[in-house]
């Protein structure tokens, strides 16, 4: 099989593992359709004459800092069927961010970080809708996140394998009990440098240009005709506080609490 490229992403992904998982790309989504008893996972418990593989595409995505993202939609049948975004170093050391079938069958957020032999963390549960997740690499730090719309962003892990140099990251679809899975990704984006703050993937951080601005002024956000844009009383020479600058103070609880929309989670807790 021939390397894959994807619309927008800066390196290609070339295949390995078994059994092998076939892929096809049209207009920027990826399709994975993963083989039979498909698997990366190192059972704390197991075997080790019976540590399963799988089929995977992964690709280097260099030294630098980055934040790598799809949404992931699953054809679950079998219980741990799974699209998965993989991190991967060694046989030994890797880690996966799935939307997997779990045992109670429900689709559900999964991570697996792998050194030496494998843990494996159920976060939250999903209508079965698609799922957005993220990999980001800050330093030798590794972050991975979730979202339910694309926009508010729950953090799933926060950890290290050690000295990522030589990372790779990219795509499995596995069914670890099943007969295969297909697993469709789109909306991928690869994007350099790394949020300032991993821990928060709420509306506030996405905010943060507009919530400071260069005056240490009280802003009111009930200037302007839209609640979800906030204005900035004049300075004192009469001018509006420009948009660039970083020292503005106003209410942005308040202003969150009338944008925020009512199913998702609060940025505040």
């Amino acid at each position: 099989m021939t390397d894959l490229h994807l619309p927008g992403v800066p390196f290609s992904f070339a295949p390995s593992g078994t059994p092998a998982c076939t892929a096809s790309v049209a207009g920027g989504t990826l399709t994975l359709a993963g083989g039979p008893k498909s698997d990366l996972f190192i059972d704390p418990a197991g075997d080790e004459g019976a540590r399963p593989d799988a089929g995977r595409w992964t690709g280097l995505p260099g030294e630098n800092d980055f934040t790598f993202a799809a949404r992931v939609t699953v054809g679950f049948a079998a219980t741990f069927d799974a699209g998965v975004m993989l991190l991967y170093l060694s046989e030994r050391r890797f880690a996966k961010l799935c939307y997997e079938f779990s045992p109670q069958r429900k689709p559900t957020a999964v991570t697996v970080v792998t050194r030496g032999t494998s843990d494996d963390s159920n976060s939250f549960e999903t209508a079965g809708g698609p799922l957005w997740l993220r990999i980001t690499r800050s330093g030798r730090i590794w972050a991975f996140h979730a979202s339910q719309n694309g926009a508010y962003w729950q953090l799933l892990r926060y950890f290290t394998l050690g000295e990522a140099s030589g990372a790779r990251v990219g795509f499995l679809a596995q069914s670890p009990m099943g007969a295969g899975c297909t697993a469709i990704f789109d909306a991928i984006t690869f994007k350099p440098g790394a949020p300032a703050d991993l821990r928060d993937g709420s509306l506030r951080r996405a905010m943060a240009k507009t919530a400071f601005v260069s005056r240490a002024v009280n802003c009111d956000i009930s200037r302007g005709d839209d609640p979800r844009t906030p204005r900035c009383p004049p300075s004192a020479d009469g001018g509006e506080v420009p948009e660039e600058a970083t020292a503005c103070h106003f209410d942005v609880t308040e202003w969150l609490a009338a944008v925020h929309p009512p199913h998702l989670p609060s940025p505040h807790g």
